[in-house]
């Protein structure tokens, strides 16, 4: 089994290493059609990927799949036999062949997928707030997906340890799944925030010299001698931070589609990696995701039901009524994926129309009035304060050898 974990971690240095050394080469700035094609070039590996976890599990390689009973010895009463081999209340997330296993492992990447593009947006907030120059942005995407590969590994091992010891705590997650889907439903539209005021910010200008200018795309340099970081420093910090927020809904959820710990760390691992890309697809396209925030927290709570349903066969009633508690890899794909399409549809369903709307509107101004000869007295129409106040980050950052000592 170590050998299989090893294999698959060598492989994924190897596709970090094309992403950095082939397909991002250099400082440049990536644009929106390069961007969706390296999104779908990165399906496409998953996809890839998703065929080689159903042979393994269909031939059962490395002891990959197949659900484990408990052991019944010889000799045992009937009672504690019986309870020995009844199973338990989750096995249904653990596969038993190559194709629940590639199901699973669709479930989970979707899932994460779609988890990614409410980050994605975070992480743009966070680009445009310390103003990162375009053609510096990937560097800071890269190594904060390294770190965030890292991170999910840690806290993937310490809840697949969780799940094995305490068949309980799975009904923790789902809880706190449903808990979160109310809560992010009741928010209302966030202001973006103020970074300065971050708490890991103000920790990284207490503790280092921060330069007030970025130096190409460098994390730290060095002058009269000693080290500085940069700003770069803080927006990576700033990425990671976001990442372990966005985890804590995030992990709970891959193990409300299957317990194999394998297929949570692969569907997470080949989520993460087309991050990236997806990133500068996702920046430019920010306002025609609008109604995925519904779809993402409809997901939640439906992973978060179907974690606690398997409770239900504790009470007489349920089980006499034959109430399902329990559902397929299939039904659970389904629902996701049916989910995620309706948010998708709807966001630029409502897109389409609003520019509609706009063409319309524009076409009625006082200029268009009088170019096809209809008098008019109206005063021309100011722009928006939003537009005058546009950040244009390639433009306001300046490079300096200058640096401070700053007091958060």
């Amino acid at each position: 089994m170590t050998l299989i974990y090893i294999t698959f971690l060598s492989l994924l240095g190897a596709l970090l290493a094309l992403d950095l050394l082939f397909l991002n080469r250099g400082s440049h700035a990536i644009g929106v059609a390069k961007a969706l094609r390296q999104t779908a070039m990165w399906f496409c590996v998953a996809v890839a990927f998703n065929v080689g976890v159903f042979f393994l599990y269909d031939n059962h390689v490395a002891g990959l799949g197949g659900r484990t009973p408990a052991a019944i010895e010889p000799g045992q009463p009937p009672v504690v036999a019986a309870a020995a081999a009844d199973p338990r209340p989750h096995d249904a997330l653990i596969p038993e062949n190559g194709r629940e296993a590639a199901v699973m492992f669709f479930q989970g990447y979707l899932l994460e997928f779609m988890l990614s593009l409410d980050n994605m947006m975070v992480i743009a907030m966070i680009m445009t707030f310390f103003r990162v120059p375009a053609q510096f942005q990937h560097r800071v995407l890269f190594w904060g997906i390294l770190g965030a590969v890292v991170l999910r590994g840690l806290l993937i091992a310490a809840g697949a340890a969780l799940v094995s010891r305490f068949d309980w705590i799975l009904y923790v997650f789902g809880a706190f799944l449903v808990y979160s889907s109310i809560k992010l439903l009741r928010a209302g539209e966030e202001e973006a925030p103020d970074l300065d005021k971050n708490v890991v910010v103000r920790a990284a200008r207490r503790l280092l010299n921060v330069t007030k200018d970025y130096h190409g795309s460098a994390f730290f340099v060095r002058f009269n001698g000693a080290l500085a970081a940069t700003p770069m420093l803080l927006v990576l910090l700033c990425v990671e931070f976001a990442d372990v927020i966005f985890a804590v809904d995030s992990i709970p959820a891959i193990f409300g589609t299957t317990l194999d710990p394998f297929l949570v760390l692969t569907s997470n691992c080949f989520a993460i990696l087309g991050l990236r890309s997806l990133y500068f697809a996702v920046a430019a396209l920010t306002s025609k995701f609008r109604y995925l925030k519904y779809s993402m927290i409809a997901i939640l709570a439906f992973i978060g039901v179907k974690m606690l349903l398997p409770i239900l066969d504790e009470f007489e009633a349920t089980r006499a009524i034959g109430l399902p508690t329990h559902l397929s890899p299939y039904a659970s794909l389904a629902t996701i994926g049916a989910l995620m399409l309706v948010g998708l549809v709807a966001s630029f369903t409502s897109g389409s129309q609003e520019q509609s709307n706009g063409t319309a509107e524009a076409a009625n101004t006082p200029a268009k009035r009088a170019a096809n000869g209809v008098e008019t007295t109206d005063a021309p129409t100011a722009p928006p304060l939003a537009r005058a106040q546009e950040i244009k980050p390639d433009a306001a950052i300046t490079e300096s050898p200058m640096t401070e000592r700053t007091h958060g």
